[in-house]
């Protein structure tokens, strides 16, 4: 007898669960909304997606030698406030792209370069990060960087040759 009490009244348990549960199935019978899965915001993602170089070769002082890339918000989340670009290394070589990037916005920038001390005669490898100090919360922080480009700054007097 005792089988039977134990078998019956898990039965009757189980039977009293299914009735409270509404699945998406029996919502439409019973026109019943099933709650809704809660999602976490996406959040914005910061890539470069050009790089270059006005020239392969520049005269130590030019004023017209730049790093032109290009920065985008590949997500669909907007970025509010500046963002922050450097050269990787190069403490001084920042661009600040002003009111953020709205979802899917591209921004071409650009970097002076040659020109001073701050860029000295030599032979550059460089990157450029996007959100440099990392103060925009990304999806993905490991894909800031852009390819690695190089150039050659020269003396003034040897850069037609």
């Amino acid at each position: 007898m005792r089988k039977i009490s134990r078998v019956f009244m898990r039965m009757l348990i189980f039977s009293f669960m299914a009735s409270i549960c509404i699945c998406p199935a029996e919502a439409a019978t019973t026109g019943q909304k099933p709650a809704p899965a809660e999602t976490a915001p996406q959040k914005p993602d910061l890539i470069i997606t050009s790089i270059s170089v006005t020239s392969p070769r520049i005269a130590f002082g030019s004023k017209d030698s730049r790093i032109i890339f290009a920065v985008k918000n590949q997500s669909q989340t907007p970025i509010q406030g500046n963002i922050k670009c450097q050269v990787v290394g190069k403490a001084a070589s920042v661009v600040t792209i002003p009111y953020g990037l709205t979802a899917g916005q591209e921004k071409e920038c650009s970097l002076l370069i040659g020109y001073d001390s701050t860029w000295p005669v030599g032979v550059y490898r460089i990157k450029v990060k996007a959100d440099s100090p990392n103060a925009v919360a990304e999806s993905n922080e490991n894909n800031n960087e852009s390819q690695e480009i190089s150039f050659e700054i020269v003396p003034a007097a040897t850069s037609q040759k």
